[in-house]
């Protein structure tokens, strides 16, 4: 949706075809998602490797690894140090609230 509205958006994967799918997915569809959105503007999407490469600049972190409970709480330790400060840090999980990803966080009330 974000890029839908000409906004920059940056995923990150370890895998490199997941990061070719996922870029290939986003420029077969963007268009009609920006029309469908009412949207004359189509944003970008950057794909890398590394979380931190994503979140370096980021207001907005949105994670959606596999639901795994300690997989998002290692990553959300991880968003912590690498993310900005102010940045908002949120989940994409519909098995566990948020409150459950933080528990290896320093300052618990970014997650």
């Amino acid at each position: 949706m974000w890029g839908s509205m000409g906004r920059p958006v940056v995923l990150a994967d370890t895998v490199a075809k997941v990061r070719a799918d996922a870029l290939a997915f986003y420029q077969a569809n963007i268009d009609a998602q920006s029309k469908h959105m009412g949207s004359s503007l189509s944003g970008r999407l950057e794909v890398v490797e590394e979380a931190a490469l994503a979140v370096k600049d980021a207001w907005l972190v949105i994670e959606a690894v596999p639901e795994r409970l300690e997989l998002k709480r290692n990553l959300f330790r991880q968003l912590e140090t690498t993310a900005p400060a102010d940045a908002i840090l949120a989940t994409n999980s519909s098995s566990y609230k948020s409150r459950e990803l933080t528990t290896l966080m320093k300052d618990a009330s970014r997650g």
